[in-house]
């Protein structure tokens, strides 16, 4: 095995484990809550998110193209793009947050939910509308070229955040890159041991 996983004592709900971890296919989302502020994290962008998932068959307008895989072979390109763009840009984003930027610190002043949680969500937003203005100007994508690149770039950047929160994330959420792990520990931050 890979990292040591011993069998614990009966389950007490009088006593959580430190830290607590989301079953993994939440851990995409408690990965968010890392890099924003609780409300952002676990509220706004979840909502817009699945908002906009709600919203994606009504601006579905070419009929021309329903039925056809990722719309035409620019959309089958965009689509690898975006999926390349993700796997590259979210690693980035998330060492960049753990070990460079720091809001609270830069806007002591300022609340969290502004600091930890509005701006950097802001810029998220404007990366977002960046690759979106680039991909009309560079590859002259339709509308629906375009919801499909950021829909699967959203898509694997949740992918990279679960699996972020599964293999890199040990005590107390510090992030430890691939094969970087501490000693053997258990989830409570003390030496296994042996006996």
């Amino acid at each position: 095995m890979i990292v040591p996983a011993p069998l614990e004592g009966i389950a007490n709900p009088l006593l959580s484990p430190n830290p607590a971890k989301a079953p993994w296919y939440f851990m995409g989302l408690q990965e968010l809550l890392l890099h924003f502020h609780p409300l952002v994290g676990a509220i706004l962008i979840p909502a817009i998110s699945l908002g906009l998932l709600a919203a994606l068959p009504f601006m579905d307008i070419n009929l021309e193209t329903i039925g056809v895989y990722f719309r035409s072979h620019r959309g089958r390109a965009l689509a690898l793009l975006a999926a390349g763009s993700a796997i590259l840009i979210t690693p980035i984003w998330i060492v960049a947050d753990e070990f460079l930027l720091d809001w609270t610190t830069w806007l002591p002043g300022w609340p969290t939910l502004v600091s930890d949680g509005l701006i950097p969500f802001a810029i998220v937003l404007l990366g977002l509308v960046g690759l979106d203005d680039g991909l009309q100007r560079f590859f002259s994508a339709n509308k629906e070229e375009r919801i499909l690149f950021l829909f699967i770039f959203l898509l694997m950047a949740l992918l990279i955040l679960t699996l972020t929160g599964l293999f890199s994330r040990v005590l107390v959420w510090q992030w430890f890159g691939p094969g970087l792990y501490p000693s053997a520990i258990n989830n409570r931050g003390k030496p296994y041991d042996n006996k």
